[in-house]
């Protein structure tokens, strides 16, 4: 059981990615979570709902966890129940661009999104399709965000440098015809340090935006 800003979480430490719990986006989240308050959050990539968890805390109206990982959304039900979050917060299994695309169709919104997927660029020669990927997903993102929302996205690809991100969204904010502003940039917590000597140690790139 992890617990981190009035909640608990549960991790599948035996079996789970990363020790079953993502640390080093806690100073991120601690950061951004007065600006949960009486929006609707969709945290895509959800893992063990970190995102959604903390944001139904937190005063959102809502909050939705999209994770492919069966296992993973049981979990993030099972923390839901434990932090008495009720119809509040919620999980679904499914593939996040799938989810982004019916969403749109739907003619869905969401004030908040957390984009944080897995690394898309474990090789250097996976980068060109990776950025591919992250224009693509901060693209359909968009789309769904309401005006004045927040966009919150990831890369915890070290082959993907901050400017390979920030441009992804740059154009997927363009494919979209949308005009976004960044206001936060963060990385990994503090107990991820970033060595001087090994640069894969800075990986974890992230950026928030606001639509105007």
């Amino acid at each position: 059981m992890i617990e981190e800003n009035g909640i608990s979480i549960l991790a599948d430490i035996a079996h789970g990615q990363k020790t079953g719990y993502f640390l080093d986006m806690y100073e991120n989240r601690s950061r951004l979570l007065p600006l949960f308050k009486r929006h609707r959050v969709l945290d895509l990539f959800c893992y063990s709902g970190a995102w959604a968890l903390t944001a139904a805390r937190h005063g959102a109206e809502s909050a939705l966890g999209v994770d492919s990982s069966a296992s993973a959304i049981h979990l993030a039900h099972e923390s839901s129940k434990i932090n008495h979050l009720g119809a509040k917060c919620r999980f679904i299994e499914n593939d996040a661009f799938e989810f982004l695309k019916t969403a749109y169709q739907k003619n869905e919104q969401y004030d908040f999104i957390i984009v944080d997927p897995p690394p898309f660029a474990r090789r250097k020669k996976d980068v060109g399709n990776a950025l591919r990927a992250y224009r693509d997903v901060n693209c359909r993102a968009i789309k769904i965000l309401s005006p004045g929302g927040i966009l919150a996205t990831a890369s915890c690809s070290h082959n993907i440098l901050p400017d390979d991100l920030l441009q992804c969204v740059r154009l997927g904010a363009r494919d979209a015809h949308a005009d976004l502003r960044l206001f936060f940039m963060g990385t990994q917590s503090p107990d991820h340090p970033i060595h001087h000597a090994t640069p894969e140690s800075a990986y974890l790139k992230f950026f928030a935006f606001m639509r105007v």
